[in-house]
């Protein structure tokens, strides 16, 4: 790289998001995909809901605020959609994963953003992941959903599909993507690759080193070498493995934070480095988000080597359960300023959270209980400046610490905007 091109990044803007506007899906929403579904040219959204048996389709009106959904009849326990033109229309279709059905169903884009009926397609027990992609060189995007086992689905150009294949072992997650550069679209599982023959059909899995509580898997150049470097993510946070010359991945690194369940990959800051975002569901034998899990998402900024930096995070519903438990997240610029927002679908809420871009700009964040001089840095940080400090007494809050600020947290504001801060005076003597 350039020293240039070097200066370039390193002048870039820290990655900050605005606090969420969340908006009602179905029961359960388990999964979110973000497309174009109208023909507008603004981001729509595609819901799965595990427990409503349903797919959730939100119409961006072009601010990036979801008022109204509609509701399609899915299989049985939806939990995962994936949007891809099935049928060759020029229409985004969808493609829902019924993880109690054994199924996947597939609803053909009518026109205005509305679906006809879903047509169910048998895949292996308990698909809990989809994708679509050109598998076998014919120009049709396939499906491909992991479960009990890895299912292959071919697509007979008219949006309708073959009987499915199935490949051993089975998993929670599949990407798609060229692995070894010959051309041809690669399997990605949480533990395992599977390399394409040529014609839509895999040759024996290679495993690689993985955690054996990862639940997602994506496929990005992490570190700019033009190889596809793999991400997961589980339990025990997230793990890069890059990409060999050989097609081969070198050791995991890892990175905090642990407990996140999904992950997006995307340049949020406009640096053209792929940065990670996970997604911080409820942990096991957790029942309740409170103010210590089930309510943010992590974003880890790519350093260019393919290194990521310490994760920043941010709330997807603080106070309150509005984005409680994001099982899944995307990226995609919802708000129309071309900057890449983030969205996630809340399961126990029944909701999805949108956080809107704040680069270059003043994301109001969230002061409450810090000291004043943290607060002053959390403000210079996301691009704001402090405005009138005021004081008051607090029986709960101690001396020095901030009580509350104006405007509150959450909105984006021009950059350099002031925030007035409220600080505690102690308790009255």
């Amino acid at each position: 790289m350039s020293s240039a091109a070097a200066v370039s990044h390193a002048s870039l803007p820290a990655v900050s998001f605005g606090g969420p506007h969340n908006y009602r899906a179905g029961r359960h929403s388990t999964s979110v995909a973000v497309a174009d579904l109208n023909g507008d040219h603004k981001r729509d959204l595609a819901v799965a809901n595990e427990s409503g048996r349903t797919v959730s389709v939100l119409l961006n009106p072009g601010s990036g605020r979801f008022k109204t959904r509609r509701e399609y009849r899915a299989g049985r326990s939806p939990a995962a959609v994936v949007i891809a033109d099935l049928d060759g229309d020029g229409k985004p279709d969808l493609a829902v994963a019924n993880s109690a059905g054994a199924s996947v169903s597939v609803l053909l884009n009518k026109g205005a953003g509305r679906f006809a009926p879903k047509r169910d397609y048998g895949v292996g027990a308990g698909p809990v992941a989809v994708a679509s992609g050109d598998l076998n060189g014919d120009r049709r995007p396939d499906l491909v959903t992991a479960g009990d086992s890895i299912s292959v689905l071919f697509n007979a150009g008219d949006g309708s599909f073959g009987a499915k294949v199935d490949y051993e072992p089975g998993a929670s997650a599949v990407a798609i993507g060229d692995l070894n550069h010959d051309g041809k679209a690669d399997l990605a599982t949480e533990a395992s690759v599977f390399l394409n023959n040529g014609d839509g059909t895999f040759g024996p899995r290679r495993d690689y080193p993985s955690s054996d509580t990862a639940e997602d898997v994506a496929i990005a150049d992490l570190n700019g070498d033009g190889r596809p470097d793999l991400v997961t993510v589980g339990l025990d946070g997230v793990s890069v493995l890059l990409a060999r010359a050989d097609g081969s991945f070198g050791p995991r690194r890892v990175y905090e934070p642990a407990y996140a369940e999904a992950l997006a990959v995307g340049d949020l800051n406009h640096d053209r480095r792929p940065d990670v975002v996970t997604s911080e569901a409820l942990s096991p034998n957790s029942e309740e988000c409170g103010e210590e899990e089930g309510l943010t998402v992590s974003v880890l900024s790519n350093k260019g080597n393919g290194r990521l930096r310490r994760a920043s995070t941010f709330y997807t519903s603080y106070p309150g359960s509005e984005g409680c438990d994001p099982e899944s997240v995307a990226i995609a610029d919802v708000a129309g300023d071309r900057k890449p927002d983030l969205v996630t679908g809340n399961y126990v809420s029944g909701t999805v959270s949108v956080l809107v871009n704040a680069l270059g700009r003043c994301a109001v964040p969230m002061l409450y209980g810090l000291r004043a001089p943290a607060a002053k840095r959390m403000l210079q940080r996301a691009g704001c400046r402090v405005g009138v400090i005021r004081y008051a007494y607090s029986k709960s809050v101690p001396r020095g610490v901030v009580i509350s600020e104006a405007p509150d947290w959450g909105p984006v504001l021009r950059k350099g905007a002031k925030v007035n801060l409220l600080l505690s005076k102690g308790r009255r003597r």
